[in-house]
């Protein structure tokens, strides 16, 4: 019995430090007047949309995936 306790304890120890780096923190700010490193040679731009962004929010976690609200 003790040593199922032992393993459900590890298990969900080790679930939860796992989980650690799914949380996502608020990235700085960037300015509109950066270049971007992608050059738009053919001047693509999007279609004209029913709504605008009006606030943006990046944010990131410590595995390197990048999230906008």
């Amino acid at each position: 019995m003790l040593k199922f306790i032992m393993l459900t304890i590890g298990l969900l120890s080790s679930g939860m430090a796992m989980a650690v780096n799914d949380v996502l923190t608020v990235d700085r700010s960037v300015s509109g007047s950066f270049q971007s490193s992608f050059p738009n040679e053919n001047n693509i731009q999007p279609d004209i949309s029913d709504f605008k962004v009006l606030n943006s929010v990046l944010m990131s976690n410590e595995a390197g995936e990048r999230w906008a609200l």
